[in-house]
């Protein structure tokens, strides 16, 4: 099955960060490959070349390009009846993802796989569908004078079993009891209860990887096909948000730029010298006629 993937080069970036947020310690190659590959795990073989140069302004930037083969994955839609992807799948192969419906006959192709396409950066190449859900609906507080443009996806993982909790749950209790115990000192136990709650609550999850295994609610344009946030929900709060611009370039929306948090570090990345872009389909589901 790997072998029918064809390598994709996500995008040559060239990449500006904003040294102001970094001025007491400057982010190494390292710790940006870190932040990026933590949303990008559950991507195979997935390889970074990553270059940091400090410019003559003090300024601090970083090269980078971006290899991997995504997975196959498949989404299940639910939503309202009058909502036109209610009750469709989408499967993600090396063509992109093509959702079918209950009959299998295709419905149009969402996205090109790893290439930058609406489906592949809302879960895609990010999530394990087995144990997910994906509800689509009118997004209620983006959309005005009763015209639908805005679209919320909204990922919800399965509750995890006891089995899965159990470990987890021993180790909380283990590491409470050092703290409480004067074993481990104050400080170091808020640090540790701060990555607790950042990773998954069961086992077998990816701990590094905020998009993979946490619920989450993504607003689509749906006019421009273009994803406009992101947040990664974890305990009914926000863990992480991102913010996607595009600009027009040759007839296809490519990013320009990113705003990240998660409550710790905010930066802005700046886009350029894209080589990998996917054309905004008319509709995020559109019906084709199964003859064609």
């Amino acid at each position: 099955m790997k072998a029918r993937f064809k390598l994709c080069v996500l995008s040559a970036l060239l990449v500006a960060f904003s040294t102001q947020a970094f001025a007491d310690d400057e982010m190494s190659v390292e710790e940006l490959f870190s932040k990026v590959k933590k949303n990008t795990d559950k991507i195979k073989n997935m390889q970074a070349l990553i270059t940091r140069k400090e410019l003559p302004s003090g300024d601090i930037m970083f090269t980078g390009k971006f290899f991997y083969k995504p997975p196959m994955s498949r989404i299940d839609f639910t939503g309202p009846d009058e909502f036109e992807g209610a009750g469709l799948s989408a499967i993600s192969g090396p063509d992109g993802i093509v959702t079918v419906d209950k009959d299998g006959y295709a419905l149009g192709s969402a996205a090109q796989s790893g290439m930058g396409g609406v489906f592949s950066h809302i879960a895609g190449d990010m999530t394990d569908f087995g144990d997910a859900s994906v509800t689509v609906a009118p997004a209620e507080d983006y959309n005005k004078d009763g015209k639908i443009r805005y679209y919320e996806v909204s990922i919800r993982q399965r509750e995890a079993s006891a089995e899965e909790l159990a470990p987890i749950e021993h180790q909380k209790q283990f590491m409470r009891e050092l703290a409480r115990s004067g074993q481990m000192p104050p400080e170091a136990y808020k640090q540790w209860e701060a990555y607790s709650r950042k990773r998954s609550p069961s086992v077998g999850a990816s701990s590094d990887c905020a998009f993979c295994d946490r619920d989450r609610d993504i607003i689509v344009d749906h006019e421009r096909g273009l994803i406009s946030e992101i947040y990664v929900l974890a305990d009914g709060d926000v863990l992480e948000s991102v913010k996607y611009h595009y600009v027009m370039a040759g007839g296809i929306y490519v990013p320009s730029r990113v705003e990240f948090s998660d409550g710790e570090d905010e930066f802005e990345i700046t886009l350029s010298a894209i080589r990998a872009s996917s054309p905004i389909p008319d509709r995020i589901f559109r019906y084709k006629d199964s003859s064609n």
